[in-house]
């Protein structure tokens, strides 16, 4: 979307920047082990290997990588390519964008669940083709996802040692070599992140940090569908739309509401605990995680409206091209 200013801001470039990255690093390493997965519809498929996998599998919401494992689990290997032979829809609403997310979290969990036997060992396996590393790739593609339910599940005992230090003005030193390597390790992380987009997927330093502000934006869904994931096995289908949509102005911040709420509630209260404590302890690490939480959590409402702001700028581009169309 360009702006009369002419900067340049799209929630399409952050979100296939967000979506390269996968394909430019991860699908190339599970290639090298021959666990490539089936990724959309820009696959071929030996139709021998479909017939004797089972088909394709209605009840999980990731049915293409899924099936990948019980196609590497009949012996069969898989190719990933780099070249591009066709290009996929990104959907134009935030709403749309989340949904698929949450299918691409929740359904590797799903994954997890169904093949689990396919990865133990000894008499407790279930018997099949898969080598180690094909084991180990395909358990940490599920495990991957089922890790972010499981820490968020921690972070209230973090809250209400927070609180309860608040109440009680109790103060805990931080050691400095713990200080130092929390900010080391988190902005190192930041730094590899943003080199792997600028180097792997070649993009500009503006779609590096969209593609990562987009990641942040997910972040309440990717923890939603994984906490759903862990207590449940089945979850309603909903297709992304990608059809045309019009803007819907303010209202399109309703589907960031409860991200807009949680970041307002985590900035309060780490404000509160900063201030309620004069000297510095372990507590400014809680109010510093909260913030940065807060920070996560505005920018799914900020992603929503840009989103909405370029179908607006699209909108009425396309009127005026037919404007003038009909003029000539």
């Amino acid at each position: 979307m360009t702006i009369e200013n002419g900067m340049t801001v799209s929630i399409k470039d952050c979100a296939t920047g967000n979506t390269n990255l996968f394909f430019a690093t991860v699908m190339p390493s599970l290639n090298e082990h021959d666990t490539a997965l089936t990724v959309g519809i820009m696959c071929i498929i030996r139709k021998n290997a479909l017939f004797e996998a089972g088909g394709w599998s209605e009840w999980c919401q990731t049915e293409d990588s899924e099936l990948s494992i019980r196609i590497h689990a009949c012996g069969y290997s898989s190719v990933y390519t780099k070249q591009t032979f066709g290009r996929g829809l990104i959907p134009e609403t935030f709403e749309g964008y989340k949904k698929q997310r949450f299918r691409w979290t929740f359904g590797p969990v799903q994954e997890l669940r169904e093949h689990i036997k396919l990865y133990l060992p000894g008499s407790f396996a279930k018997p099949s083709k898969l080598n180690i590393k094909q084991i180990i790739h395909h358990l940490n593609h599920g495990l991957g996802y089922v890790n972010i339910g499981l820490s968020f599940l921690l972070f209230p005992v973090g809250f209400l040692s927070a609180i309860s230090m608040t109440m009680h003005k109790e103060v805990v030193g931080i050691p400095t070599i713990l200080l130092v390597l929390t900010i080391a390790g988190f902005l190192s992380n930041m730094l590899l992140t943003l080199v792997s987009y600028r180097v792997h997927v070649k993009c500009s330093l503006k779609d590096a940090f969209g593609a990562m502000f987009a990641s942040c934006a997910l972040n309440h869904t990717y923890i939603k569908a994984s906490v759903i994931s862990l207590f449940s096995r089945e979850f309603p289908w909903h297709r992304t739309k990608k059809f045309k949509s019009m803007p819907l102005g303010l209202s399109a911040l309703g589907s960031a509401q409860f991200e807009f709420i949680l970041g307002i509630l985590f900035l309060a209260f780490s404000i509160a605990v900063i201030y309620s404590h004069q000297e510095f302890g372990i507590h400014y690490g809680f109010a510093a995680a909260l913030l940065f939480r807060s920070i996560e959590y505005f920018s799914a409402p900020v992603m929503s409206l840009l989103a909405d702001m370029e179908l607006k700028y699209n909108s009425s581009t396309t009127q005026k091209v037919e404007k003038a169309i009909h003029t000539i």
